[in-house]
């Protein structure tokens, strides 16, 4: 039980950090082109609580 708890934990975090490169430094651009106005100012802290 314990190996499968690390091993979700470990695929947790990898995908989180994935996610925040994709969000924050890959498709940033591409965002802000097709959905421009509808983009705020990000706020990392309540997005990573919800």
């Amino acid at each position: 039980m314990i190996n499968y708890l690390k091993l979700f934990s470990i695929a947790a975090v990898s995908l989180l950090v994935l996610d925040f490169a994709w969000l924050l430094l890959i498709a940033k651009k591409m965002y802000q082109e097709h959905l421009g106005g509808l983009l705020g100012q990000t706020k990392l802290i309540p997005a990573a609580l919800f």
